[in-house]
């Protein structure tokens, strides 16, 4: 078994893998910025206000919803910590974990989205370890 540069093993660290067409709003994320600003921009400079102000509501609802639904990698170590690309990690303890639902782990702060991952059976895996283990208790409120 590989062990990762803070020796954690492999089988504790999920990366999430997702479909066409998360990939690609991600590779676009620059472009809906540039967007928006263009267009707040334009509501400033023109006469006619609404379209722009609406194109540009429109493009921020996307570039900000966008670090909500999407994570680098989760990493099980004495707490589970979530990595994502724009916010700061997320720290989870396992007491906190409450249940494992097919929309992803839900704990009391907080918890983990899984609803666009493609390789959810492998976090289902670690966590089904994780439970055999007894460091999370599922089924919990």
């Amino acid at each position: 078994m590989a062990q990762t540069n803070s020796s954690i093993p492999e089988d504790l660290v999920f990366k999430p893998q997702y479909p066409p067409r998360i990939r690609f709003s991600v590779f676009l994320y620059p472009v809906g910025i540039l967007s928006c600003v263009f267009f707040i921009i334009m509501a400033a400079v023109s006469s006619r206000i609404f379209p722009y102000l609406l194109y540009a509501f429109i493009f921020a609802f996307t570039i900000f919803s966008m670090p909500m639904i999407i994570f680098r990698e989760v990493r099980f170590e004495d707490r589970i910590i979530l990595k994502r690309y724009f916010f700061p990690r997320r720290i989870i303890r396992y007491e906190d974990v409450v249940d494992l639902t097919p929309r992803g782990l839900v704990a009391r702060r907080g918890g983990i989205p899984l609803t666009n991952v493609i390789n959810r059976a492998d976090f289902d895996k670690i966590i089904r370890k994780l439970v055999s283990q007894h460091k999370i208790k599922l089924g919990r409120k």
